[in-house]
């Protein structure tokens, strides 16, 4: 019995500290989550916490276009990511971010200024 427990305590906390971690890994992003009047020739990157040295991505589209990928470059290391676009953003579009690193996946979101 104290070996059935012992292993349930185990199991609830790796699976404790994987939920932690998978929602907290992200240290910082540009632009920023939800921030609007991005210049539409931004450089996007995303830094997370820790090392991540494999299986890395970053994927762009427009929200009302979700088929539809941003096409550019992205650089990394295993600290973080950038990414290029090849063109200008269209001007007032709201973007979305898909970030994966391993096992740890991240989006966010922002809107590109309006054209003046």
């Amino acid at each position: 019995m104290r070996i059935l427990t012992l292993l349930t305590v185990i199991a609830v906390v790796a699976l404790g500290a994987d939920y932690y971690l998978s929602n907290n890994w992200m240290l910082r992003t540009y632009p920023a989550n939800g921030t609007v009047n991005v210049p539409m020739d931004a450089q996007i990157t995303a830094n997370w916490k820790g090392n991540r040295g494999n299986n890395l991505g970053m994927a762009l589209h427009y929200a009302d276009a979700p088929q539809d990928y941003i096409y550019g470059t992205v650089a990394g290391s295993e600290h973080g990511l950038s990414f290029q676009p090849d063109h200008n953003l269209d001007p007032g579009r709201h973007i979305v971010v898909n970030v994966d690193a391993g096992r740890r996946h991240y989006q966010f979101t922002f809107t590109t200024i309006r054209e003046p």
